[in-house]
């Protein structure tokens, strides 16, 4: 995808259809992520205090952007915890509606880096069920939507577990069967806070907080998609 391809998704945002702007939400992705390819080669260093090299097989770009992405999750869903946790121990407390769609929106960002990076998890149509889904199930309390949030930092943990098994352990067990299956478990969360908050305010959805996340992308790099 080139430069006027990627301004026209950051400006057209709002206007794209959900099944399309989907799709180029992943391309989009693609143009704002800047994941180094640091561990392209074979590794070999020398062993601290006397024992020995430390050998760290080479890891091709698609591991890495994956990698990225388990990162990504823990940090963001890390951050939905924290923004959840004052509304659990203050019921006076009210959570920042915002603030919970904005760390949404990044858990959507590295959730298209890894699907782009496995290209296994059919994104487009997990968020499309979603988006149906919305006006049939009550939406959780406060609590619940902490709850919630902690489940879906556990499953990001749990990948990103699966890449530090592979690079450090003695049994490689990474497969993209195992990070979508888990990915998909921490999303069936991230979906039922979504609908919580799409029957409180039903312009939340999937396809707006999606449209959100690629204009704060575009203010961010507004050298790179200002007109």
């Amino acid at each position: 995808m080139d430069y006027d391809q990627a301004v026209a998704i950051a400006h057209d945002a709002d206007s794209l259809p959900f099944a399309l702007l989907c799709e180029k939400y992943i391309q989009f992705v693609g143009i704002t992520e800047n994941t180094p390819n640091w561990m392209s080669q074979l590794l070999v260093t020398g062993g601290d205090h006397g024992h020995g090299n430390v050998k760290i097989d080479g890891k091709p770009m698609s591991f890495q952007r994956a990698l990225h992405a388990s990162m990504g999750l823990v940090t963001e869903c890390s951050e939905l915890v924290t923004i959840s946790l004052p509304a659990f121990t203050n019921p006076l407390a009210k959570t920042s509606r915002s603030h919970i769609i904005e760390e949404i929106g990044d858990i959507f960002y590295y959730t298209a880096l890894m699907k782009s990076a496995l290209d296994q998890m059919d994104y487009k149509v997990g968020l499309d069920v979603m988006l149906q889904a919305g006006q049939s199930l009550a939406g959780p309390s406060a609590p619940d939507i902490l709850k919630l949030s902690i489940d879906a930092l556990n499953r990001s943990i749990s990948i990103l577990d699966l890449f530090k098994k592979d690079l450090y352990g003695k049994n490689k067990i990474l497969t993209a069967s195992q990070i979508s299956s888990r990915l998909a478990e921490c999303l069936f969360s991230i979906k039922l806070i979504i609908l919580a908050l799409f029957n409180e305010h039903p312009t939340v959805t999937p396809r707006s907080i999606m449209a959100e996340n690629i204009k704060k992308l575009a203010n961010r790099y507004i050298e790179k998609f200002g007109r």
